[in-house]
């Protein structure tokens, strides 16, 4: 068990590690978005010229936020779910039921992961319009976004099985659904 205990915390700490990583990248990315849209728009309404490579820079970025920001939302447990029928079932049957969703998650980020690499592998050689950049940068985030997934849901599998229900984001083992936050904050 120890070992158990020691492999969920090593999985925890690069979970967080990993996390903190993501959202500074998607914070930069936001931001890098932001400034792209007001370029465009002063360069098209006040210079009369249109930027050529701005459209598929940003593309470029709302393709990176999407598949990242899906790994930091894993994380946090801000992925929306069906739990209509789940939440009346005794805490064993939720246990259960959330730990094979959390299986059926894990192998659909090891497909992303997988397919996300082998088409960003096949792609590379090709390259971009209008920046000329190969092809690999914008299908990067398929593959590192199904990894940093596949490693939050592990982190998550591991505190289950450790019994450690302290940690990244929600469980969805609340007690009640009053004892689970809207989100919005507010007790149902």
């Amino acid at each position: 068990m120890c070992a158990l205990r020691l492999t969920a915390r090593l999985l925890d700490t690069a979970s967080e590690k990993a996390d903190r990583a993501a959202r500074l990248w998607l914070i930069t990315a936001m931001a890098g978005m932001a400034v792209l849209v007001a370029v465009q728009v002063f360069s098209r309404y006040a210079l009369n010229e249109s930027l050529f490579w701005s459209e598929e820079l940003g593309r470029i970025l709302l393709v990176q936020l999407t598949f990242i920001g899906c790994a930091v939302a894993v994380r946090a447990g801000a992925h929306p779910g069906m739990d209509a029928l789940v939440r009346h079932l005794p805490r064993r049957g939720r246990h259960v039921t959330h730990m094979l969703v959390l299986l059926a998650a894990l192998a659909f980020f090891a497909l992303l992961a997988w397919h996300g690499a082998r088409f960003a592998w096949f792609v590379r050689h090709q390259s971009t319009p209008a920046l000329g950049l190969s092809r690999l940068i914008p299908a990067l985030p398929l593959p590192v976004g199904g990894a940093l997934s596949m490693l939050h849901v592990l982190a998550i599998l591991a505190r289950h099985a450790t019994g450690d229900r302290q940690g990244g984001g929600d469980d969805g083992l609340a007690d009640h659904a009053s004892d689970t936050p809207s989100p919005t904050g507010d007790r149902p």
